[in-house]
C-alpha cells in the first residue's frame, strides 16, 4: 500500500496502485506519490552513498594526475 495525493483537491488516500484519477474530485492526472518517511531516508542514504562514490573518483583522480 502507498500514500497518494491529489494535486487539484489535495485529498490524501491509501491504495495498491496509483490510480488515474482522483477518487474524491475525479479529475484524471493529478495524483501523485507521497513518501513516507522510510522512503525519504532510503533517498538521503542513496545520495549519501553517490557522493563517496564521488568523492573517492576524484581522489582517485587526483592521486593519477600528479
Amino acid at each position: 500500500m502507498a500514500d497518494y495525493q491529489c494535486m487539484k483537491c489535495n485529498y490524501r488516500f491509501t491504495k495498491e496502485r496509483k490510480p488515474l484519477a482522483c477518487p474524491f474530485c475525479g479529475k484524471t492526472g493529478t495524483v501523485d506519490f507521497v513518501p513516507d518517511a522510510n522512503d525519504i531516508l532510503a533517498d538521503v542514504g542513496e545520495q549519501e552513498k553517490r557522493m563517496q562514490d564521488i568523492e573517492e573518483r576524484k581522489k582517485e583522480w587526483d592521486n593519477r594526475r600528479k
